[in-house]
């Protein structure tokens, strides 16, 4: 087994990691500045987390806010199915 190391500044190994570096960063909007507000019915899970770091990553200067409820409240203002299927009728 032999391993062969290059002394050019652009060897075909550095390419696709020096490319990805570089659209890592050219993604990021550092122009653009606001808020956004976002209510969730239920506690965020893992992959809603993770869009919320990647938003942030790219919109650096945009404020993100994020409430939440847990189910059991979210379930209280809403109501349950069987509401909906049988509604009460008021005399």
């Amino acid at each position: 087994m032999s391993a062969s190391v290059s002394n050019e500044e652009n060897s075909p190994q550095d390419v696709p990691g020096d490319r990805k570096r570089a659209n890592y960063a050219d993604d990021v909007m550092p122009e653009v500045t606001g808020a956004v507000r976002l209510y969730a019915t239920h506690t965020p899970c893992i992959s809603c987390l993770a869009c919320m770091c990647q938003f942030k990553r790219i919109l650096p200067n945009v404020k993100l806010e994020v409430a939440f409820d847990v189910w059991r409240e979210t379930r209280r203002w809403v109501g349950t199915p069987e509401e909906y299927v049988n509604p009460r009728h008021e005399k």
